[in-house]
């Protein structure tokens, strides 16, 4: 089983995105965007290719809704952290592979934030919103699980032990609720990241993310 633990943590350097058609159907992008924006940062993420940013590009228009300054330049994103941000409904229907980073972002941003229409995510790797739901509360989140999504209130998460339930989004969003919470996080079961974004944990680190991978 492969498991890390993560520290809380701040982001700096460049951070050069690979092409999505060189890590499967998942783009990654949004993580370390996202991650930025809740710790103390100052990023630079290049090669970003605006024609496969997928799904992602919904989620970006979401965060900018939440308050978010994101400065695009070119193939370039520059985003310095962390932000105020405040919470939105947003409908999770056409962005179901973002829900669990953006359930993290729901425990950041002030107020509520309320993802809908989310039925689909209980039918992917893992139930996300159950699986969401429970490793969040453990970590201190005032999280509602209900039968199409999730709503979250702003909340101090602090360090536990959680699993991904083989869940490569689960896993990598897990990962960075552990950059902001107080103490150690350890996210079981992360080996399933490396069919995706086989790089993640590195990448973080390079930014300077205090994370440490070990396998038993």
């Amino acid at each position: 089983m492969s498991t890390v633990v993560v520290e809380p943590s701040s982001l700096h350097g460049v951070m050069r995105f690979p092409s999505s058609k060189s890590q499967g159907d998942v783009s990654g992008l949004v993580f370390p965007l996202i991650a930025s924006l809740m710790t103390p940062s100052d990023i630079l993420i290049e090669g970003v290719n605006q024609d496969e940013w997928q799904e992602d590009k919904i989620v970006l228009e979401y965060v900018k809704a939440m308050g978010a300054r994101i400065e695009v330049a070119g193939h370039c994103l520059h985003i310095v952290g962390p932000q105020q941000l405040h919470g939105i409904e947003m409908n999770i229907d056409t962005a179901v592979d973002a829900l669990p980073l953006l359930a993290v972002l729901g425990t950041y941003a002030t107020g509520t934030t309320t993802l809908s229409n989310a039925s689909g995510c209980r039918s992917k790797e893992s139930d996300r919103l159950f699986t969401m739901a429970r490793a969040l509360s453990s970590m201190g989140a005032d999280v509602v699980e209900q039968s199409d999504g999730l709503i979250l209130t702003k909340s101090k998460l602090h360090g536990a032990v959680v699993s991904s339930r083989d869940d490569q989004r689960v896993a990598m969003a897990l990962t960075v609720a552990g950059l902001i919470a107080k103490g150690k996080t350890v996210v079981q079961h992360t080996e399933c990241v490396k069919k995706s974004f086989p790089l993640f944990f590195s990448s973080l680190a390079a930014l300077g993310a205090r994370i440490g991978e070990f396998c038993r």
